[in-house]
């Protein structure tokens, strides 16, 4: 590039400026070819998913990327780096609390969601009273809480309730191996939002959780099933009593 072009690029002008300028070096067509050449001379706009080298290249030999200062590549970075930023604002990290008494099962669950980069363990507790003396730790904010029911001192559902007094917004998720629907109503009782049976847990409960962040409502098929029926024989036990359309 001639000290002119190299110049006019410095200060945010094109090399299109100089196309006509004496001992102008013969210009060298980019690797994405002449139609974007004769777009961006016409006012469009150059693909910045191009590769940067693309881009560099063409400036460093005069190229036809006409309508593309410096500022404008320092421009695209600083824009590329806000959306960056934007979008890792727009997921936050979960704290996740862990209440399980079977070591291994504690552990599985505990590297699951210490990979998860959305994810956070506050701790991985083996009773009642661990997780409790967690929960109530006032700088100790917990998103969502992962129990078993059995515990050795007493109910996981003790849990479920007591995380809904110290932290109202935090979500509780439980994993048993009690498939019954007595179990599965008292937990959805005490507050949980989901409930898996252990013997059909997923290999990573991180994205089990992350599902009921994003507002779902995790259950097994074989408990929601026995739920329904459940429900259905609720139903049948005690009647609704009919409706009088005409009156009501």
């Amino acid at each position: 590039m001639s000290h002119a072009a190299d110049t006019s690029l410095e200060r945010g002008r094109s090399a299109r400026d100089y196309k006509s300028a004496p001992g102008r070096p013969k210009r060298i067509e980019p690797p994405w070819g002449a139609a974007t050449r004769n777009a961006v001379e016409r006012g469009g706009h150059v693909n910045t998913q191009l590769p940067t080298s693309h881009v560099y290249g063409s400036l460093l030999h005069g190229g036809s990327l006409y309508a593309l200062g410096l500022a404008d590549v320092a421009l695209v970075g600083r824009t590329s780096g806000a959306i960056k930023k934007n979008t890792k604002e727009c997921n936050p990290v979960w704290r996740v609390l862990i209440v399980e008494d079977d070591p291994q099962m504690r552990s599985f669950f505990a590297a699951s969601v210490e990979r998860c980069a959305q994810l956070s363990l506050v701790r991985s507790v083996a009773s009642v009273a661990e997780a409790k003396a967690c929960l109530d730790q006032a700088t100790q904010s917990v998103d969502v809480l992962l129990t078993d029911l059995g515990l050795p001192d007493g109910s996981g559902l003790q849990v479920i309730r007591h995380a809904r007094t110290c932290h109202p917004a935090c979500e509780s998720l439980v994993i048993s191996m009690f498939g019954d629907e007595d179990n599965v109503l008292a937990s959805i009782e005490a507050g949980a939002l989901g409930y898996i049976h252990k013997d059909a847990a997923p290999d990573d409960i991180a994205n089990t959780i992350l599902e009921m962040k994003a507002g779902a409502s995790p259950i097994s098929p074989m408990i929601a099933r026995r739920v329904l029926s459940k429900y259905r024989s609720m139903q049948t036990n005690s009647p609704l009593a009919p409706v009088d359309i005409e009156h009501s």
